[in-house]
């Protein structure tokens, strides 16, 4: 059931990032950023959260996508109706997750719940918090943009 929930809002985030005036609901917090399947070559548009920081976009997911994502390959992202390529950088080692998620669950705490990390009271993350999440799975993208608009 889970999974078809996931998929519709999926949908529904796809339509909304793509469309001219609904965009502005939620741009501002998420984007659709297009990966390929490393063994289908299937494109994948995956709309996620993310927040934007000293030129980068810093993205903390849980989900399997940024498995097919490569440091030396661009890929798409849709943000705020204009598409870009940037290259990504999958992050899962602690030091450096533990200061990107500062900055995430700070800018977009929504994701702190959805992730189970909690910050304390010095605004960093609770570092068990963070290690469970790793050890999950959870990983955050960051993406530097490769100076090139597309359309």
């Amino acid at each position: 059931m889970e999974g078809r929930v996931q998929r519709a809002g999926n949908v529904l985030a796809r339509a909304v990032l793509r469309a001219p005036l609904l965009h502005r609901l939620v741009s501002n917090r998420m984007l659709l950023i297009t990966v390929t399947g490393r063994r289908t070559g299937k494109r994948y548009h995956v709309p996620v959260g993310y927040v934007a920081i000293d030129g980068r976009l810093l993205i903390g997911t849980g989900g399997n996508w940024f498995r097919n994502l490569r440091p030396d390959i661009p890929v798409e992202v849709l943000v705020r109706r204009q598409t870009m390529r940037m290259l990504p950088q999958v992050i899962g080692d602690m030091d450096t997750a533990f200061d990107l998620y500062g900055d995430i669950i700070r800018h977009n705490p929504v994701h702190g719940r959805y992730a189970k990390i909690r910050l304390g009271a010095d605004g960093r993350p609770n570092r068990a918090d963070l290690a469970a999440a790793l050890k999950r799975g959870v990983r955050v993208v960051q993406l530097q943009p490769c100076r090139q608009t597309i359309g």
